[in-house]
């Protein structure tokens, strides 16, 4: 399609409006806000990093405590201990 007989473009170049003038230094505010990069205080960070830490801790904690063998597990691996360590076959039937 030829573009001198579209008439999208016939519209627009008819009804295209005029841009208003660009403020007083506005390509120089660009420039200087694109140049350094923002810059977050410390305390922003703070309650994230907190929160992070305190939930770390918690399922850490809680896994920890879930975890922990019982006392026939407990016997049951000393036995398999001192039965390899004594060269005996038993260690083989460690479950």
């Amino acid at each position: 399609m030829n573009r001198e007989s579209d008439p999208l473009v016939d519209f627009l170049q008819r009804y295209a409006p005029t841009a208003p003038p660009a403020p007083l230094g506005l390509e120089a505010r660009i420039l200087t806000a694109t140049r350094r990069p923002p810059t977050r205080p410390l305390w922003r960070w703070l309650p994230p990093a907190l929160a992070v830490a305190g939930l770390s801790l918690y399922l850490g904690a809680a896994s920890a405590h879930l975890l922990q063998p019982s006392p026939a597990q407990i016997a049951e691996m000393e036995a398999w201990v001192e039965a390899s360590w004594n060269g005996s076959d038993d260690f083989l039937t460690f479950h």
